[in-house]
């Protein structure tokens, strides 16, 4: 029996809407419900991973501006121990006040001492004697700062020679973060001797840098470094695993970074890698609810694309299948970190130094001061003719294999070679650049200067320069005793009346006349009185003044010296004879950095050789001290004849006679 025709027609569109109501797009009202139940819940935890997370940002960036603040100050006080020349006040463990020339005022002069102190938790530095109360502030929110002072391996204390002074230890400690920073700065200004060893106990220093992180952001300090180099501190530390995994860092991590570091591609392709580890790691230390936050947002959007992807595709397609979108979303996770890590960069980056510009930086230093060793080592090693060399090595340029960096160097003599004398005008040659002592000067038929030629002393009116390499002295007198390829040195006259004497003793200050003191270096210069004898050192002149006189082996004390005044054409006058002198000027350059260096070198005693060769006094009182002269066994005799000589008023060992026959001394 059929159904009625209305009655199946009734039950054909039952099943049709029961087809398309199970195939619908879209949510249901519980499923909205459900999801935005599921949305609140993971927003309240995502929020307060946020907020965690922005703490630990603001901590972090904190923590950076306030290191790179302290580098920065801890750089300034280095350069000022590195460049000074004496200690002007009483220095303590937590004062310290140096005379550092490096800074001048209009006059080229320098601007006077410098104190460095803690004030009202802020490192100051005062200038020209000036309160420290009023001094500039290098960094505050500092609770401590110490000095410690070495003469070898003892304590240097005030008052003591000066250039006994080999190394200061600087330790300062911040109150937020509590973090201390040490350095040992070694000073190049202070005559430092030679057998004034480094102090053997090594400051205190800090945890282990993070090796590869470092090599790859190029600071220590970086944010990303330290949210590692506190993840080991909190974690790795306190386990067992985590020990073992630092260990080996250590061993492999310095090899690795070696192979990061200077190579611009390779550190930003480490970084890539890195920034999801670093990603995790601050979400673990300061927001660990996100993690799960993320991977929940990440499963559900998978399964949402997924979802939507799989309407428009037949079933075969398995890459669609629901079995593959948790891996999948593990993938998408980790696609999210890493762009977190990403976004994290420009947030945490107080500052764009990274390792190319600093090792740039520091390579172009040592390059310069390669150029002066260059150059002191070609001058040393040549035998026949000093001033040829100099001139060869003035403007010279020297590359380093493979595009590595350059140097050039830069020579300026302060003395000259005579030419022939035409009327009162002498011609010399400079082996070297023209210095400022030497340019152009007139005096309007007044004298401007004096020089030491050969064995006599000549005022000059005028000097000119007309071409690089000369030097021509006007308005010489007297024009007697001249003749061509004789040094021409410097002079000046003690100041005072005529006839009226001035005594020197070590450390002391001489002033000379202005006529002829600025042919002067203003650093480092030697000297001697009427071109014989002894030879001293000034630190500096000041104005028209030589301060902290020594002898130039610093072996002296109390009296060094009496100067009589008068003109210098008086024989019982003093001549201040300036020592042969030499500023080299290297320029070390490498990549986008350059540095310049400038070297202060007398250099009398290596040119002239004679009377300027080393000579050590030693206790020979009398003849006594030949007879403990031994030959070596195999030997007959005393191998030769002896003596005591007269050196500079100290007993010297002279060798009259020598033999084949070795010898030692008992």
């Amino acid at each position: 029996m059929q159904l009625p025709y209305h009655t199946e027609k009734q039950s054909n569109i039952s099943a049709i809407d029961r087809k398309s109501f199970s195939s619908q797009k879209g949510f249901t009202l519980i499923e909205i419900v459900v999801t935005l139940l599921i949305v609140g819940i993971l927003a309240a935890i995502g929020g307060m991973g946020i907020v965690q997370a922005v703490k630990g940002y603001m901590t972090t960036k904190e923590n950076s501006v306030t290191t790179q603040k302290a580098q920065l100050a801890m750089a300034r006080i280095t350069r000022e121990i590195v460049e000074m020349n004496d200690i002007n006040a009483n220095a303590t463990s937590t004062l310290l006040t140096v005379r550092n020339v490096s800074q001048l005022d209009a006059l080229n002069n320098p601007v006077g001492d410098r104190t460095i102190g803690l004030y009202n938790n802020a490192i100051k530095i005062a200038f020209g004697g000036n309160a420290l109360a009023d001094g500039d502030i290098l960094i505050d929110n500092v609770s401590n700062l110490t000095f410690a002072y070495y003469s070898g391996n003892s304590t240097w204390t005030y008052g003591s020679n000066i250039n006994m002074l080999s190394a200061v230890d600087v330790s300062m400690t911040l109150i937020k973060p509590n973090l201390t920073f040490t350095t040992r700065v070694c000073p190049r200004n202070n005559g430092n001797l030679g057998g004034a060893n480094m102090p053997t106990v090594s400051p205190p220093v800090g945890p282990h840098y993070c090796f590869v992180a470092t090599a790859a952001y190029g600071d220590s300090n970086h944010p990303m470094v330290q949210i590692l180099r506190d993840f080991r501190d909190k974690y790795l530390l306190h386990h067992a695993a985590g020990k073992w995994f630092i260990r080996n860092y250590y061993q492999y991590g310095p090899a690795a970074a070696d192979l990061i570091s200077n190579r611009p591609l390779v550190m930003w392709t480490v970084r890539c890698l890195l920034a999801p580890v670093v990603a995790l790691i601050f979400c673990v230390m300061y927001a660990p609810l996100a993690i799960p936050f993320i991977f929940v947002v990440s499963l559900i959007m998978t399964s949402a694309m997924f979802s939507a992807f799989r309407r428009g595709f037949p079933d075969r397609f398995s890459l669609f299948q629901a079995r593959g979108s948790v891996l999948i979303a593990l993938i998408i996770t980790m696609v999210i970190m890493a762009a977190l890590a990403a976004a994290m960069i420009p947030m945490f980056s107080s500052s764009y130094m990274n390792q190319v510009y600093a090792d740039q930086g520091r390579r172009a230093y040592f390059l310069a001061e390669s150029g002066f060793n260059y150059a002191s080592s070609e001058y040393l090693n040549e035998k026949t003719d000093k001033n040829s060399k100099l001139a060869e090595i003035n403007n010279k340029i020297c590359n380093l294999l493979n595009n590595e960096g350059s140097f050039t160097i830069v020579v300026y003599p302060l003395w000259t070679v005579s030419g022939t004398l035409s009327g009162a005008s002498l011609p010399t040659t400079i082996y070297g650049t023209i210095p400022t002592e030497l340019t152009a000067k007139n005096g309007g038929g007044s004298v401007i200067g004096y020089v030491k030629v050969g064995s006599n002393y000549y005022s000059y009116t005028s000097r000119t320069n007309p071409a690089g390499d000369t030097v021509t002295f006007a308005g010489i007198s007297p024009t007697t005793g001249l003749t061509s390829g004789q040094d021409v040195v410097a002079a000046a006259l003690a100041y005072g009346t005529d006839g009226a004497t001035t005594s020197v003793t070590n450390g002391g200050n001489l002033r000379l006349k202005s006529v002829g003191a600025d042919t002067f270096p203003r650093l480092n210069g030697n000297f001697t009185i009427n071109g014989t004898g002894k030879i001293y050192n000034y630190a500096q002149k000041d104005g028209d003044t030589l301060k902290n006189i020594t002898l130039s082996d610093k072996s002296g004390s109390g009296t060094l010296f009496t100067v009589t005044s008068g003109p210098i054409t008086t024989t019982a006058t003093s001549k201040i004879v300036l020592d042969k002198f030499v500023r080299i000027r290297s320029t070390g350059t490498t990549g986008g950095a350059s540095r310049v260096v400038t070297y202060n070198a007398p250099i009398g005693i290596i040119a002239a050789g004679g009377r300027w060769e080393k000579k050590q006094d030693d206790d020979l009182s009398n003849d006594d001290g030949i007879n403990n002269w031994t030959p070596l066994p195999g030997g007959s005799g005393f191998g030769g004849t002896h003596g005591i000589a007269s050196i500079d008023g100290g007993n010297a060992l002279k060798v009259n006679t020598f033999s084949a026959d070795l010898m030692i001394i008992k």
